[in-house]
């Protein structure tokens, strides 16, 4: 039991930093939270005077303000010189400097450190990237329609004035769906599996201890995703599931990017619950957020609704997905994204051909006269 308490009470992921001890923490940490100018510094500058006057010790930190790195972000800032990789990099180093060098130093002394920031920043984070990356595909193909119908899978665009929607529009009634449910649900999947990670009660590796591990648990992520997005895709399929959740998603007779992720909670519930497997299979964190955001931006390509995309140097970028798009149309054939033929194994493929046609009408015929 002792040995089971010792494990339960660990804070750090993996080996924590060098040189840090926790030890006992009589302070306390308060976040104030909010997206750029809603006045997060100006509650924070009336806090701590009001604070000091009522006798606490205060420290304040928040994002890139350690010193070691907040003038290398800023200047890398200034020169959009980062890429994901290098900025995630140097706000983890950031954190890791304000976190033994002010944090937990401050929190020891029976400091109230208050934190500019803290989870739902996630939250943000995720709805701005998703606002930009889905946001790109509905400017240049249907706000700007820089190419017309050219490639697109119909001539019609996307519904308006049309009460099936809510608000009677269909970008806005998909965007709703988007923001309303599918990011709260991903960021919640988020957070909690990266705290039971931080708090080792579920089992975690680092890239020292097992790189091999590493590298193949992330090459095979996108076809375990597409392994659990076929068979959650048949559950929801299944008629009272289809009548009371998956049809909010298939009012989308006719997708556009946003209708990627326009689902009812419980099918984004659904959708996202994929990343469960990091709480049984030993992960990394990047591989649960790589999982997530696999899942989060793919449904805009999915769902585009043209075969190719053209670039502005005249290049052309294919972005087919028009096996989901005869899903959206017949409903019951191209329940998979094609990375693993599940669909073909299944008998449930169309290609969009005449005998395609023909073979979906037999299995109808059939399935009336049984």
């Amino acid at each position: 039991m002792a040995a089971a308490a010792a494990k339960r009470s660990k804070t750090w992921y993996g080996h924590g930093l060098p040189y840090v001890t926790m030890g006992n923490l009589p302070g306390h940490l308060i976040v104030i939270e909010g997206t750029d100018g809603v006045g997060r510094s100006t509650q924070i500058e009336r806090l701590s005077p009001w604070l000091e006057l009522e006798g606490w010790a205060v420290s304040n930190t928040g994002w890139t303000r350690s010193p070691l790195l907040s003038e290398t972000i800023n200047e890398a800032k200034a020169g959009h010189e980062l890429t994901t990789t290098t900025m995630s990099l140097l706000y983890a180093a950031d954190f890791a400097d304000r976190m033994e060098h002010q944090i937990i130093p401050a929190l020891k002394a029976g400091f109230i450190v208050i934190a500019d920031r803290y989870m739902y920043t996630v939250f943000a984070r995720n709805a701005v990237m998703l606002f930009l990356f889905v946001g790109a595909f509905h400017f240049a193909l249907y706000v700007k329609q820089r190419q017309g119908t050219r490639y697109k899978h119909t001539n019609r665009w996307q519904a308006r004035d049309n009460p099936v929607f809510l608000f009677r529009n269909q970008v806005l009634d998909n965007m709703f769906w988007t923001f309303a449910s599918a990011v709260p649900v991903w960021t919640a999947f988020e957070v909690v599996t990266l705290w039971l990670m931080a708090n080792q009660y579920i089992p975690t590796i680092t890239f020292e201890s097992n790189p091999v591990w590493f590298v193949v648990l992330m090459l095979l992520i996108p076809l375990f995703r597409e392994v659990h997005f076929y068979l959650v895709h048949r559950l929801i399929h299944w008629p009272p599931l289809y009548r009371a959740v998956h049809s909010l998603h298939h009012k989308n007779a006719n997708p556009g990017p946003w209708s990627g992720l326009a689902m009812h909670p419980v099918e984004h519930v659904l959708y996202f619950s994929g990343v469960l497997v990091h709480w049984i299979v030993p992960s990394h964190p990047l591989h649960v957020i790589f999982h997530l955001q696999h899942l989060a931006y793919a449904p805009a390509q999915g769902h585009n609704g043209f075969d190719k995309v053209k670039l502005r140097n005249g290049a052309e970028m294919s972005v087919e997905h028009y096996t989901h798009y005869l899903h959206h149309k017949y409903f019951e054939v191209n329940y998979g994204d094609g990375l693993v033929p599940l669909d073909k194994l299944f008998g449930t493929f169309h290609d969009g051909t005449p005998e395609a046609d023909e073979a979906l009408k037999r299995r109808r015929r059939s399935r009336v006269a049984s």
